[in-house]
């Protein structure tokens, strides 16, 4: 009797562990479908440097008086590499919060690649310092310029009769 009872705990054990293993495929399956339907890019997975990687556009490209509106960073020809090697571990507003000339923004980038493990960036690093200096500079660009009073047409609001 005991003997059968050990079986059964050994086969429902078996059971058990077969149940979880087919459950573990669907799911990775289910999780892999939604990545290549939905085309989320992985580049840290397949690239082992993401240099080597084809820069992804993203569906959605509009630019409205030069600001990419996804980001919120200024368009130009070097804002796919920003994309690709920036955008790739985090959000433009590390970007947009920080200013600094090229000698600033080669410190960043190799402070990352020390600490933050940021990849070679190879042949795109001239056009991605060219971009962050010439957007993200030291200058100050300072608020908007003051209100000219004197320009304003005033009325008078007039309480009468109420």
């Amino acid at each position: 009797m005991k003997r059968e009872e050990d079986a059964d705990k050994k086969f429902d054990r078996k059971i058990s562990l077969m149940i979880r293993l087919i459950s573990l495929y669907f799911i990775s399956a289910f999780i892999i479908l939604v990545l290549y339907f939905f085309n989320i890019p992985i580049p840290l997975l397949f690239y082992k440097n993401v240099s080597d990687q084809p820069i992804i556009q993203s569906e959605i490209e509009e630019v409205v008086d030069g600001i990419h509106t996804a980001t919120g960073l200024k368009y130009d020809a070097n804002f796919a590499l920003i994309q690709k090697h920036c955008l790739s571990c985090h959000s433009s507003a590390i970007i947009l919060q920080n200013k600094g000339d090229k000698d600033r923004w080669k410190n960043t980038i190799e402070w990352m690649q020390k600490k933050q493990n940021l990849w070679d960036l190879g042949k795109d690093e001239p056009g991605i310092l060219e971009y962050l200096s010439t957007h993200y500079n030291t200058e100050y660009t300072g608020r908007r310029p003051g209100i000219d009073f004197s320009s304003i047409e005033w009325y008078d609001i007039s309480t009468e009769g109420q």
